[in-house]
């Protein structure tokens, strides 16, 4: 799946201002304020927890995941440069 630079700027930007992010079990729809597709999320999800950038919760409807102490720092320092850096790169990540 070809995942742009600029959605996983936003959805980094995203997490370290949020501190995590609560997604659906279900890969329909658009996030509401990322506007990014709930397919290409949990891709994004799926690589964060494997490289121990986030923890995962798991609940009958819903996933709730939240920044570990070395993901919150290694996001500071990718979230502090511009987002112009990261506008037209794409990004392949494997499922």
């Amino acid at each position: 799946m070809k995942v742009s630079n600029a959605e996983v700027y936003a959805f980094k930007r995203f997490l370290y201002k949020n501190k995590g992010i609560v997604v659906p079990m279900s890969t329909r729809g658009v996030h509401p304020k990322l506007q990014i597709p709930f397919l290409t999320i949990k891709t994004m999800l799926k690589t964060f927890v494997s490289k121990g950038i986030l923890e995962k919760y798991g609940n009958w409807q819903h996933v709730w995941y939240f920044l570990s102490e070395e993901g919150e720092k290694l996001l500071k320092d990718t979230v502090e440069l511009p987002e112009e850096l990261f506008a037209q790169e794409q990004l392949e990540i494997k499922n």
